[in-house]
């Protein structure tokens, strides 16, 4: 294990100083001193390919010297098993984004369609058009199933109406916003 050379005291006592400056902890841990006084965990660690690289891992006080020396364990454990710690956190980033947008609700998208868009309509009564049809369609019997079945439901079963803009717009502005995960159309 990674030798620990900081205390709690030394940390809360640091002070800032005209240059960036770090207090070694060990085993690639540091606490980086900024200018502006705000002090920073970080990880320095040799990627797969040879080259060093750090991470992120949060500021002091907010996260506590305990808590720092737990996340650079865990990153050292993922450097010996050959991954990239900066690399796993946006896969995880990315994967809660995925999960985030599959717990959408039909209304939770049409809400945000709305939201996005009220400011390009022509005028009030096209908005308030747009809110009355989504608000009927949420009324119906299938109202609770995952949005993608839902919206496919809508789209065949309710007949189309002629304007500009149909609920099919739903689901590709969603999409392009990354707030669903795929697109079944």
């Amino acid at each position: 294990m990674a030798e620990s050379l900081l205390r709690d005291l030394q940390c809360r006592s640091a002070k800032p100083r005209a240059a960036v400056y770090r207090l070694r902890d060990g085993g690639g841990l540091f606490l980086q001193v900024r200018p502006t006084g705000l002090k920073y965990w970080q990880f320095r660690y040799t990627k797969p390919d040879g080259r060093e690289s750090s991470i992120q891992i949060g500021p002091y006080p907010r996260v506590t010297l305990e808590q720092a020396r737990t996340a650079r364990n865990s990153h050292q454990a993922a450097v010996a098993r050959g991954d990239d710690p900066s690399v796993l956190r946006k896969q995880d980033k990315a994967r809660r984004k995925v999960d985030a947008a599959r717990s959408m609700t039909f209304k939770q998208c049409a809400g945000k369609y709305i939201e996005a868009h009220e400011g390009a309509w022509r005028n009030v009564k096209h908005g308030q058009q747009w809110t009355n049809t989504l608000t009927l369609m949420l009324t119906c019997r299938a109202c609770n199933v995952e949005p993608y079945a839902y919206l496919l439901h809508v789209l065949t079963e309710l007949p189309q109406r002629p304007h500009d803009a149909d609920v099919s717009d739903l689901l590709p502005f969603n999409f392009a916003k990354r707030q669903v995960a795929a697109n079944p159309a």
